[in-house]
């Protein structure tokens, strides 16, 4: 719904910040857009470019930046979610304030949110509200100082009806995971089967094999940094085996050793070393392939609605749909997709 979300057009360029400058986003004050590594400012926790706005109260009109925003439907509720932050040596706890319709010049309308910001980035989503079919106008100001904004998205909370499931498909530590929503109970639960357990003495060569692969940054969980895009899954796979086995199913007997060798200290069995390694080998292609849909394939375009935050816990999401989160699993996830009628 919002065009321009995260200031990426035009490109200003590093160092650089513009004012009144922004496709599809109006400006007043001293507000504009800039790039990486400018003086002054955070860099944008999304993309390249984020937007600033710099409020001084001797100026005639407040610094601002809004957008006409059309699409929305009758009886639809919606949140506006965005980050946010004040960049040092600025005064900390600096609000934004979002507003709804009115004019812009005047700041006169809906408060549907306020975020007090920090000196990082912080995720933040207004109140609900239902503003009705049409075009709507939402603006970003802010009393006094400065504060930043980045990738803006107007979200429809979505209640499935009594009678409709509903899939909510996501991804966390495991690369993709379902969790299936039930009318009967109002309630989300994870359809998608956990990773295989080890045994204690595969625990142990599970262990180790992190470090094998991921030295000094390894946690003994190597699972951990299935959800971490920029990790090197590719060099590990490379590591493990050469060339890449072709198929997870052949019998024991007839896989290959791992071309890692044995750990010196404490080294577990040959037997366990292999089974362990060949377990994480498939997990990370499984990794590699989501990673894939998320990225090159632009799986976004296939599907209607899309909730693009990032570590949105069960309860939030259900917060999101207003509904109980029900299980309390602190499970997180990065959300894909909700598909009606899924499950």
């Amino acid at each position: 719904m919002v065009a321009n979300p995260g200031f990426e057009s035009p490109s200003v360029g590093a160092g650089n910040w513009s004012l009144g400058v922004g496709d599809g986003w109006s400006w007043q004050g001293y507000s504009g857009v800039y790039g990486q590594n400018t003086q002054n400012f955070l860099n944008a926790p999304e993309g390249l470019q984020a937007a600033a706005i710099l409020n001084d109260p001797q100026l005639l009109r407040p610094s601002a930046a809004y957008q006409q925003i059309s699409g929305f439907q009758a009886g639809v509720s919606y949140v506006v979610s965005f980050y946010a932050a004040n960049p040092p040596p600025n005064a900390p706890n600096v609000a934004v304030g979002v507003l709804l319709d009115g004019n812009p010049a005047f700041l006169d309308g809906q408060i549907i949110g306020r975020a007090v910001t920090s000196s990082s980035w912080s995720r933040f989503k207004t109140a609900t509200f239902t503003p009705g079919p049409g075009t709507h106008t939402i603006t970003f100001t802010t009393g006094f100082g400065t504060v930043l904004i980045d990738y803006v998205q107007v979200i429809p909370v979505f209640n499935p009806p009594v009678q409709q499931p509903a899939l909510l498909v996501g991804r966390d530590s495991q690369g993709m995971k379902t969790w299936s929503y039930s009318p009967a109970t109002k309630q989300w639960s994870q359809t998608s089967a956990p990773f295989p357990a080890f045994t204690p003495t595969q625990q142990t060569a599970y262990v180790q094999l992190d470090t094998s692969l991921r030295g000094f940054g390894a946690n003994g969980n190597i699972r951990s940094a299935y959800n971490d895009t920029t990790a090197p899954f590719s060099t590990w796979q490379a590591a493990m085996y050469t060339p890449p086995p072709l198929d997870y199913r052949p019998p024991v007997p007839q896989r290959p050793h791992t071309n890692l060798p044995l750990p010196t200290t404490n080294p577990p069995s040959q037997t366990d070393w292999d089974a362990v390694t060949w377990q994480i080998y498939w997990e990370i292609t499984w990794v590699l392939a989501v990673n894939n849909w998320y990225g090159n394939n632009g799986i976004s375009g296939l599907i209607n609605e899309i909730y693009m935050g990032q570590d949105m816990d069960v309860q939030t999401v259900g917060d999101y749909l207003a509904i109980s989160g029900g299980s309390g699993d602190a499970t997180f996830l990065s959300i894909l997709s909700l598909v009606a009628n899924g499950a």
